[in-house]
C-alpha cells in the first residue's frame, strides 16, 4: 500500500511489531491488571510487596512503561523477579523486564543494505527457531519468527508461523494484529476479517475491533460495526493508549463519510497517549486530505512514516525518501516504503537513476513486489536502459496480477513500446489502461498514465501530446495532485518551443 503513488486512502492498519519492541501496556495487559489511571499505582505497589508473583510483577513493569513518575526501585525489583522466574514467564514479560534492566536481549538495529539485512535476520531466525523448540507454546516467539521470515520475503514461512501463533493465542491483541497485518500484506483481506470475526475479543477489545474497522474501511469490505466502536471509545475503563487506534480508525471512517465534526473529535482523542500509527494517521489526514486538525505534530514525536508524509507534502523529497528508508527498517516485510521512495525519485525528483540505485540497495528481498519492480521498470525506460527494462518486464507473470496491476503493467509496457519506436502499439496499450482507470474512478493513476503518455508522444505527435497533457492537468487539478503541476508545465513548455 502506497501513501503517495496510488492516491489510496490510508487507514490505521495495524503495525507488526517484534514483541520486545511492542509497548506492553497498549498491547497485552493482563485481565488482572487495572490500568485506568494513577490512582491504583500505590495499591499495585502494596499488592506486590504483600504477594510477589508474576501477575503483580507484570502489573508494575506495565505501570513503569505507562506512567513516567512510577517508582523505579520497585520496577527494578519486579523485573529481576520476572527474570528469576524465566521458566514460568512469557517471552514478552522476559524481554520487557530485560529492557528495563538494560539487558539488551535481541536488540539488533536493522538499518542496512540487503547483504547485512539478510545476515541480521538470518541470525535472528536461528535464535528464534531455537526458542520455538524450547518454548513451543509461546505465541510471541512464533510471531517474531514470522516477522523475520516476512522481512526476507519468505511469506509462506511467515504465514505458517503466524498461523501457529494465533492458534496458540487466539485472543491476544498483539498476535491478532500481527496476523491481520501479514494477511493485508499478502492481499488476503477477507481471510483476515474472517478470522477476526471468530474472536470473542472483537466486541470487547479496542485493539482488535480497530483492526476490523481499518481493514473494512480501507478495502471497502462488508458492514462496519460502528455502534460497537462508538460504545468502546466512550468506555473510560480503558486507558487512552488502548483506545488510540480505534478512535483513529473510527475518526477516519467518520471523515470519509463527511461527518467532519465527529471525525475531528475522534482524531484529537486518538492523540491522547497516541500510538505511532495514530499519529501518522492524523498527519496523513491533515496533509493529504487537508483536514483542519488542531495539534502540534512535533509534540507528538512523529516517527518515520509520519515524517515521510510531512516531508512529501512539504516537497522536501530527499528527507521524505530518508524517512521512508527508516520506515522500511521499522516494517521490513512491507514493500510500500520502497514503492513510495522509488516513485519520489523517479517522478517527483526526475531522478530515475536514483530510483534504480535505491532498488539495487534495498529491494532484492522484495523481488516479487510488482509495485517496486514496476517503478524500477519506468526508471529503466527513462534512463534508456532498454536491456534492464526488458529484464524487469520479463519477470511479470500476468496471471498473478490484480486488475489494477494488470492495467498499470499495460501502461508501463506502452511507455516501453514508445521507447523502442513502436508508437502504435504504445497507444493501444495506453488507451486500454487509461480507459480502465477512468471507468474504475482511479483518477490518480489516470492522471499519471496520461502524463507519461504525453511524455512519450513528444517524440512522435506533439499535438496529441498537448491534448494528453491538458487532460492530465484537468484531472490533477480536480484531485489536488500538486506534484503533477511542474511535470506538465515542462511538457507544455517543450511543445511550445
Amino acid at each position: 500500500m502506497s501513501n503517495f503513488q496510488s492516491g489510496d486512502d490510508r487507514q490505521a492498519i495495524p503495525r507488526w511489531h517484534l514483541s520486545d519492541n511492542a509497548r506492553i501496556f497498549s498491547q497485552e495487559p493482563s485481565n488482572k491488571i487495572r490500568l485506568k489511571n494513577t490512582e491504583h499505582n500505590e495499591e499495585s505497589v502494596r499488592e506486590w510487596k504483600a504477594c510477589k508473583s508474576l501477575d503483580t510483577a507484570t502489573d508494575l513493569i506495565v505501570r513503569h512503561e505507562l506512567f513516567e513518575d512510577f517508582p523505579i526501585d520497585v520496577t527494578i525489583e519486579a523485573s529481576k523477579f520476572i527474570l528469576d522466574s524465566a521458566d514460568q514467564a512469557k517471552y514478552l514479560q522476559l524481554s520487557t523486564a530485560s529492557k528495563i534492566l538494560g539487558i539488551n536481549q535481541n536488540q539488533d538495529v536493522i538499518k542496512a543494505n540487503n547483504s547485512t539485512r539478510k545476515e541480521i535476520f538470518g541470525h535472528k531466525i536461528g535464535q528464534l527457531r531455537a526458542l520455538c523448540r524450547e518454548f513451543p507454546r509461546d505465541a510471541f516467539i512464533w510471531s517474531d519468527l514470522g516477522f523475520c521470515y516476512g522481512a526476507l520475503g519468505r511469506d509462506d514461512d511467515a504465514k505458517k508461523c503466524l498461523t501457529v501463533a494465533i492458534n496458540l493465542a487466539p485472543n491476544s491483541a498483539l498476535v491478532v494484529r500481527a496476523y491481520a497485518r501479514l494477511l493485508v500484506h499478502l492481499g488476503e483481506y477477507e481471510e483476515a476479517l474472517q478470522r477476526i470475526q471468530s474472536l470473542r475479543g472483537l466486541r470487547t477489545d479496542p485493539l482488535i475491533l480497530s483492526v476490523d474497522i481499518a481493514i473494512r474501511e480501507r478495502f471497502k469490505l462488508g458492514k462496519i460495526q460502528v455502534r460497537e466502536a462508538r460504545k468502546l471509545v466512550g468506555d473510560k475503563s480503558f486507558h487512552p493508549a488502548r483506545l488510540s487506534e480505534l478512535r483513529s480508525a473510527l475518526g477516519t471512517l467518520e471523515f470519509n463519510s463527511g461527518r467532519s465534526h465527529r471525525a475531528k473529535k475522534l482524531i484529537n482523542e486518538s492523540l491522547k497517549c497516541a500510538s505511532e500509527n495514530a499519529v501518522t494517521q492524523a498527519i496523513w489526514l491533515r496533509d493529504s486530505k487537508e483536514f483542519n486538525l488542531d495539534f502540534d505534530a512535533e509534540s507528538l514525536s512523529p516517527e518515520a512514516e509520519a515524517k515521510a508524509i510531512e516531508y512529501y507534502f512539504g516537497e522536501n523529497y530527499d528527507q521524505s525518501v530518508n524517512s521512508l528508508i527508516a520506515f522500511y527498517d521499522f516494517q521490513p516485510f512491507s514493500d510500500s516504503p520502497l514503492v513510495d521512495a522509488t516513485y519520489i525519485r523517479t517522478f517527483c525528483q526526475d531522478d530515475p537513476k536514483g530510483a534504480l540505485k535505491l532498488g539495487k540497495e534495498f529491494s532484492i528481498d522484495k523481488a516479487n513486489s510488482f509495485s517496486v519492480r514496476n517503478n524500477l521498470t519506468v526508471a529503466a525506460i527513462l534512463t534508456n536502459d532498454i536491456k534492464l527494462a526488458e529484464e524487469f518486464l520479463a519477470q511479470v507473470v500476468p496471471s498473478e496480477l490484480s486488475a489494477v496491476e494488470t492495467n498499470i503493467h499495460l501502461a508501463t509496457t506502452g511507455l516501453f513500446a514508445f521507447k523502442i519506436s513502436a508508437p502504435e502499439q504504445g497507444r493501444v496499450l495506453y488507451d486500454r489502461a487509461i480507459d480502465y482507470f477512468k471507468k474504475t474512478g482511479n483518477r490518480n493513476a489516470q492522471a499519471r498514465a496520461l502524463y507519461y503518455y504525453a511524455l512519450a508522444e513528444l517524440d512522435y505527435d506533439k499535438e496529441r501530446s498537448l491534448i494528453l497533457a491538458s487532460q492530465s492537468q484537468r484531472i490533477s487539478n480536480a484531485i489536488g495532485y500538486r506534484q503533477m503541476d511542474t511535470k506538465l508545465e515542462k511538457i507544455i513548455a517543450e511543445i511550445s518551443k
